[in-house]
């Protein structure tokens, strides 16, 4: 599944966030980061990395890392590999995927609030705010600091 849903071609002013969960939580990923959603057909392991990276695996002709959001913030969490679902994320020139327990919709929101002072540190590592969908506040995800990734200079 190919992801081309912007905010100016739905007709609405706001920004865009594809939902996913992890560890029973739902979670929102700024949709302009995300390329494609697919399914983990295989799973090569990297020795020697980081637990919350599962391995590499093949899309689109290509070879991606891919980070387990779950053990990405709970690292004794079970780590998902082969058949779980995942989204191809693109951070400038690289790719990467991240496997999590469920892909939700895409929402469009006004709003996004920078993260609270009381905020748990560990998941406050990797957000880069919360919005509100619906009654729930939900946890926008920083994808630099999921992959660990250094942010491009700004011009």
């Amino acid at each position: 599944m190919k992801i081309d849903a912007s905010p100016a071609e739905a007709g609405v002013s706001a920004r865009a966030y594809l939902t996913l969960r992890a560890l029973e939580q739902t979670f929102a990923l700024p949709l302009e980061f995300a390329r494609s959603v697919f399914k983990i057909d295989a799973v090569t392991r990297v020795p020697l990395a980081s637990p919350h990276i599962v391995g590499l695996s093949h899309w689109r002709g290509g070879i991606v890392a891919i980070v387990c959001l779950a053990r990405r913030l709970e690292p004794d969490a079970p780590a998902l590999g082969v058949g779980a679902s995942a989204v191809a994320i693109e951070l400038g020139a690289e790719t990467f995927a991240l496997a999590v327990q469920e892909i939700g919709d895409i929402v469009h929101v006004e709003d996004h609030s920078p993260i609270a002072g009381h905020a748990d540190l560990g998941l406050s590592g990797v957000m880069a705010g919360v919005i509100r969908s619906g009654a729930d506040l939900v946890p926008v995800l920083d994808p630099f600091s999921i992959f660990e990734v250094a942010r491009a200079a700004q011009p």
